[in-house]
């Protein structure tokens, strides 16, 4: 089982590989970071809210799966 104090930690860890992360500004990724409110229930759960806020960032931001933020 997991430490659900852990969930923050982990999921960040997990999307700053992630090729999304790595096409938002230094300014987004850190707005990004700073919206994260404190969260309560299990591991599972934090993670899931991190998920959706992530997506509804993405989404805030005009991501599109295919050719988001391409140079030409």
């Amino acid at each position: 089982m997991k430490n659900k104090e852990n969930a923050v930690s982990d999921f960040l860890d997990m999307i700053r590989l992630s090729w999304t992360w790595e096409k938002l500004t230094n300014d987004e990724q850190t707005q990004f970071v700073n919206i994260i409110p404190e969260l309560s229930g299990t591991y599972l759960q934090r993670y899931d809210t991190l998920q959706f806020m992530y997506h509804a960032y993405l989404a805030g931001l005009g991501y599109k799966p295919v050719g988001w933020r391409e140079t030409a």
